[in-house]
Formats: structure tokens, C-alpha cells, sequence
């Protein structure tokens, strides 16, 4: 089931002591520019690189607007950084290999303490949907990834004390926008791609990996439990 977020609701798949965090950065993703969707580089064919650099725009932006976002306390995110630090791209290295040739994480953006505390809270992963359809194993990619951030059976090195998993995953899909109107993205466009065969994350996580899709306009969201059944159903239905 997906759901349209409205700011003045609670998030309906989120337990409640998370709502304000979640909250908090699905505020942030409406308050970046459709602008930031935007790309052309003068009707030259687009290619796999190109498309990271829109995701790469578009995180700096997030990163941006989250840290200026007040939904937690009433105050910018930046001026609580004893209680609340946002991270990009910041490196994680675990003792245990990631689904990946090595053993080292870097999530696009990350809600967490910092500084070895184990409290964790937020890890987010962000692709554009032409990444998705030019590299389509690249979207079960990062989900198995924030599967792994999610775990509290494995071990951190630079952790002082013993590692807790984030609470909450997000996979953030962002369509593209052109001048003159918005392009649709929807369920499909991650429903599709979810090849449940390849998914590796643990049955008792999978509600908290929130997968959520924006177009610069709209935010909708559900979670991979839902999803990986709904999969399940459609190809059972097929196959009768």
C-alpha cells in the first residue's frame, strides 16, 4: 500500500517515537526545488554518469534543507548537533563484508549522534528513476545496503561502544523534471524493479526500510514489507 505524505498527519508506517525524525526529513525532500530534478546537457545522450551527477545535486540540496529543517525541536536541525547530526556520504566500516567486494558504507545521508555513540537513527539511500532503468539491480542494491546499516548483529571499527542498527531505512527514488511540466514517476517505477529473489534483508526488518518516490511535487511512501508482498501476489495471480 502507498501512501501520499501530508505534514500535518503522522506517517502511517512509522512507529510514533520516529515520527519527528521522519517527519523531519520528508519535510526536508518537499522543501528541495524541482530545479534540483532538472537536467540537460545539450541533447547529448545521457548516460549512467550523467544521472548520478542529478543524485548527487539533488543530496547536497537534502543534506541543505534537512539541517535547516525545525519539525524536531523547534529549532534548526544544525543547532542541535550534541543531539542530532546529519552526515553525507560519511564512512562506515564494518568487520563483516556489506553486500558489496568490500566491507566499507557510505550512505548518502545519515541522522545519528555521531562520534561512536551507537545511536542511530536515519540512513538513507537516493537514485534518480534513469538510474534505475539504465542499472536496474542498482535500486535492490541499496535496498540490501540499508538492509545491513539496520542490523544490530554485526560490528562497526570505529564504534566505541557496541553497535545499534539505524532505526529507520529510506530509499528515495526522484523523477525527473522538465521545463514545462512535472514527469510523473509512480508505484511501478519501483514495484518493477524490486527483484524479490535478489532481496537480502531480514524478514524482521523489512518494515523499516521506508521506499518513497518524489517528482518535486509529491512525496508517496511505503515500506518493503508491503512491497515484497504485493510482488509476491501480482506473480502468483500471473502464474494461475
Amino acid at each position: 500500500m502507498w501512501y501520499t505524505y501530508n505534514r500535518r498527519k503522522n506517517i502511517d508506517i512509522v512507529s510514533d517515537d520516529m515520527q519527528l525524525f521522519m517527519k523531519s526529513l520528508f519535510n526536508s525532500i518537499l522543501s528541495v526545488k524541482k530545479s534540483f530534478l532538472f537536467w540537460t546537457i545539450n541533447n547529448q545522450r545521457i548516460s549512467k554518469k550523467n544521472y548520478s551527477y542529478v543524485e548527487r545535486a539533488f543530496a547536497y540540496e537534502l543534506y541543505f534543507q534537512w539541517n535547516m529543517d525545525n519539525t524536531i525541536c523547534g529549532s534548526p536541525m544544525y543547532m542541535l548537533r550534541k543531539k542530532y547530526r546529519i552526515n553525507a556520504e560519511i564512512r562506515k566500516e564494518f568487520m563483516e563484508k556489506l553486500n558489496t567486494r568490500s566491507n566499507y558504507g557510505y550512505p548518502d545521508l545519515v541522522l545519528h549522534k555521531g562520534n561512536g555513540s551507537g545511536k542511530n537513527y536515519i540512513v538513507c539511500e537516493i537514485k534518480r528513476k534513469e538510474t534505475v532503468e539504465v542499472d536496474n539491480p542498482s535500486l535492490v542494491k541499496d535496498i540490501n545496503k540499508l538492509g545491513f546499516f539496520l542490523r544490530d548483529d554485526i560490528h562497526v571499527k570505529d564504534s566505541i561502544v557496541n553497535w545499534n542498527g539505524y532505526k529507520y531505512g529510506v530509499f528515495l527514488l526522484i523523477g525527473k523534471y522538465f521545463q514545462g511540466g512535472i514527469v510523473e514517476i509512480g508505484e511501478k517505477d519501483i514495484e518493477d524493479y524490486i527483484d524479490v529473489s535478489k532481496v537480502k534483508v531480514k524478514p524482521e526488518l523489512q518494515e523499516r526500510i521506508i521506499c518513497a518516490i518524489y517528482n518535486g511535487a509529491k512525496l508517496k511512501y511505503s515500506n518493503l514489507k508491503d512491497l515484497i508482498e504485493a510482488n509476491s501476489k501480482t506473480k502468483t495471480n500471473k502464474s494461475i
